[in-house]
């Protein structure tokens, strides 16, 4: 009853505000100018007392005022970022309507992003994503190095729906861009802060910019180091986890010989070496076991035989079963585990860019290019307990599971034409991807003695790509826009996939058609796409409302993980196709005081990619990716920003996301009823923030509140399966609101400042990430969301901007 209240008050509350705030808006000022060079997202005015400050974005490549873009963006300035105390990258998604970010299941080093209903649920080298992430204009394939710390950043902006004309393919559910500070010529000026919160969390950023050479060249450098103890004990080895210990670095250097021309590199390194926090057991399936030749559930059966329930009386299931049930009640609330299999996830990622620019009588021709390398290890004790049930590692001696190295470039022209009548970009990107990824399970001890399973890949990915864009202004109010692109993808696979045979003291080749000494496989495929975006906009004093049809690609790929048959399990899986109709309206009005942007959308995507965990060689758990016929997603989002009086600024935002299989067939039977994961239907936010001047001395206060419906953690629905409903429950994260703050005074016209904050202050310990490994293992893992934290900052700021 409370959801069918919820969904109805909001859909009414998107439909009033459509209908009613348009002809109230007619009413209001003039719209108003754009600044003068404005930085992407910044505040392009000045502190107002007044109207709220003006947002300057790069959704289509130039920069424009966000209430002026035809496109739904949500966009932070570093200050704001600053404000909300968002510090990881995670944070971005707590006040973007749309848009969720979790961990990836076997890694700590990287995120999984959702947006609008779309999702890449693994971080392999063979899929890859459904929302593409921009740094400084590069593009990052892999998502390791995304969560660390948001060091001297100028904005976050989140591009909704598909993107594929502007921003390429692999952006059918939207594009991230992440704008960080360039070096400036105003004077040598920096920052210095210290941070010590709960668990002995500590982090020390500098920021340093410095003008060599006047009016020409520039250096900014920025550094972070960020270290927490753990909170997690494992009582087998004493040792706490869910620590962290990074650092990120990065140095910029800005060159402009001359008025229009200028050379900007940038290079930035990060390293995380921790203890994640682990997984903990919610569930293990007896199903099939018979005390004699279980045909599943052996998962079950090798913790009885560990655990000392097997003997000369037989097997002591019942034992078993209240040991395992009493182990799961006490471990599900509590950060008390035992497991057998201490772990570390460990990356390290470089990311060196150039960035030429030349402003031309017709607009200005870019290139970007660049070089990224990632490499990472992630092994973990996927059971969470004091034996050994399933364990992922390195292969061998080797310490890395994935070693990546992208090389890509993007050629753009951006301007004007025929008397400013025409807005336009075009451009054409290449990429290049080449490396290894794998890793080796060992599951059930004393059950199985074929282990490890090793599962060995390299890869070596080309993509190329060519687009133009432009928009008409048919009148002063009345703009048309048209885009096109056409992509190819080039795909090579390589794999070594083998596992451990105890009788013959040997390995032997998983891929049916393989042969030893290293079972090599190969295969390379072809994949192209064609996106597309038309759309107009017509703008009414302060108000704008416009119409938009879309089409994202995201590219098809291999399944490194294949295993069986090679006819049915190393083929390739199809591109991911999106198509999109978008309504929306931007307004500003009582004097630019109140902002509110509200968008509906409707969207197919045909042959979706979804990921699978299945039963492996030897009762380990393999992801297999296929395509899941047809899924439909239909959504409204809205935000609201108000300046009630001088100093207070309320925020709200709010999201309907209802996604629908209307197709999916695994070969087997209709899977239309399978959950969609990692997808919240409903979530909303409100907050406040306070500032107010005392002379020389700052006060700032600031509030959020963020609530997100349940949502499916795993796809997992067997109707037919006894223990459905308890691992249905074991991998839902239930509603839940979250509250942060923070509270800063700023001394000396801000050249110091102190701040206190507090994340998660309701301590909501809810699960927040779930893992269903299937039979024969029948285990179902879960973690639950990080403590209350909290903690003081202090900063000191020097010199100029």
């Amino acid at each position: 009853m409370m959801k069918k209240r919820f969904q109805a008050a909001v859909y009414a509350g998107l439909g009033s505000l459509l209908v009613t705030v348009p002809a109230f808006a007619q009413g209001a000022a003039a719209g108003t100018g754009t600044a003068a060079q404005p930085a992407p997202a910044d505040e392009a005015d000045g502190p107002s007392s007044r109207g709220l400050n003006e947002i300057v974005v790069i959704a289509q490549k130039i920069e424009q005022n966000l209430q002026d873009v035809p496109v739904a963006v949500t966009a932070f300035s570093g200050e704001e970022l600053e404000q909300q105390n968002a510090t990881k990258f995670n944070d971005i998604a707590r006040l973007t309507p749309s848009l969720y970010i979790s961990k990836v299941s076997a890694t700590e080093t990287a995120p999984v992003i959702t947006l609008r209903g779309q999702v890449q649920a693994d971080v392999l080298a063979t899929l890859d994503p459904s929302v593409g992430t921009y740094v400084d204009g590069y593009y990052w394939s892999r998502a390791y190095g995304l969560n660390s710390d948001l060091l001297d950043i100028q904005s976050v902006q989140t591009l909704k729906g598909p993107q594929g004309t502007l921003f390429g393919r692999n952006t059918t559910g939207g594009a991230i861009l992440i704008q960080t500070n360039d070096p400036n010529f105003d004077g040598f000026s920096g920052s210095v802060s210290a941070t010590y919160g709960r668990f002995n969390e500590m982090q020390g950023t500098a920021v340093l910019n410095l003008p060599i050479v006047d009016d020409k060249v520039a250096m900014r450098v920025a550094f972070s180091k960020s270290k927490r103890d753990g909170y997690v004990r494992n009582l087998f080895d004493g040792k706490k986890y869910g620590e962290r210990d990074s650092w990120v670095g990065r140095a910029k250097l800005l060159v402009q010989p001359t008025d229009n021309f200028r050379l900007l590199f940038s290079a930035e390194l990060y390293k995380s070496d921790a203890r994640p926090v682990p997984y903990s057991l919610a569930q293990i399936s007896t199903v099939g076991f018979t005390g004699a030749t279980p045909s599943s559930g052996l998962g079950f059966l090798s913790y009885a035989i560990q655990s000392g329930f097997v003997g000369a009386g037989g097997f002591d299931i019942a034992g078993a079963r209240a040991q395992l049930d009493q182990y799961i009640a006490t471990s599900q609330n509590s950060d008390e585990l035992s497991f057998n299999s201490p772990f570390r996830n460990y990356a390290k990622t470089q990311t060196y860019t150039g960035t030429a620019s030349l402003d031309t009588a017709f607009g200005t021709v870019k290139f970007i290019g660049g070089y990224r390398n990632v490499k990472a290890a992630a092994p973990l004790d996927l059971d969470g307990t004091a034996v050994t049930l399933l364990n992922t590692g390195t292969i061998g001696t080797n310490s890395l599971q994935q070693d990546l190295t992208q090389y890509s470039g993007e050629f753009q022209i951006t301007g004007q034409a025929f008397g400013d009548v025409v807005d336009f970009a075009a451009g054409i990107f290449y990429f290049h991807e080449k490396g290894n990824d794998g890793s080796q399970s060992t599951s059930l001890g004393f059950v199985n003695p074929n282990v490890p399973s090793i599962f060995d890949g390299t890869v070596s990915n080309d993509s190329q790509g060519i687009y133009g864009q432009a928009s008409v202004h048919v009148t002063d109010k009345l703009t048309l826009t048209g885009g096109l692109r056409y992509s190819i993808e080039d795909k090579a696979l390589t794999l070594r996939n083998r596992s451990f045979v105890a009788a013959a003291n040997g390995f032997q080749c998983t891929l049916t058609g393989a042969t030893l000494p290293d079972c090599r496989a190969f295969r390379r495929d072809s994949f192209n796409g064609i996106s597309y975006n038309v759309g107009a906009d017509y703008q009414f004093g302060d108000a704008m409302i416009y119409i938009k049809a879309g089409r994202g690609f995201r590219s098809g790929g291999e399944n490194l993980r294949a295993t069986g048959a090679a006819a049915s399990s190393f083929v390739p899986f199809k591109p991911e196709v999106a198509t999109s109709q978008e309504v929306g309206f931007k307004s500003e009005f009582l004097d630019r005081r109140v902002r509110l942007n509200v968008a509906a959308y409707h969207s197919v995507v045909n042959d979706i990619q979804r990921s699978v965990l299945v039963a492996g060689p030897g009762g380990t758990a393999a992801t297999t990716v296929g395509n899941a016929g047809k899924l439909r997603v239909n959504g409204a989002e809205a935000e609201l920003t108000a300046r009630l009086f001088d100093g207070f600024t309320l925020g709200a935002t709010g999201a309907i996301t209802k996604p629908k299989y209307l197709e999916y067939f695994d070969g087997v039977k209709d899977r239309r009823t399978d959950r969609i994961g990692g997808v919240p239907h409903h979530t909303f936010s409100v907050s406040g923030t306070y500032e107010h001047d005392f002379g020389s001395t700052g006060l700032l206060l600031r509030a959020d509140y963020v609530w997100t419906g349940k949502v499916a953690l795993q796809s997992y629905n067997e109707v037919g399966d006894p223990n459905n409903a308890a691992i249905i429950a074991a991998t839902t994260a239930p509603s839940a609101g979250i509250i942060n703050a923070r509270a800063a005074l700023t001394f000396a016209d801000g050249g110091f400042e102190l701040a206190l904050f507090g994340r998660n202050l309701t301590n909501n310990r809810d699960v927040q990430l779930g893992l269903v490994l299937p039979q024969p293992l029948g285990l179902t893992i879960n973690q639950r969301r990080e403590p209350r934290t909290f903690g003081i900052t202090g900063t000191i700021r020097f010199g100029g901007k």
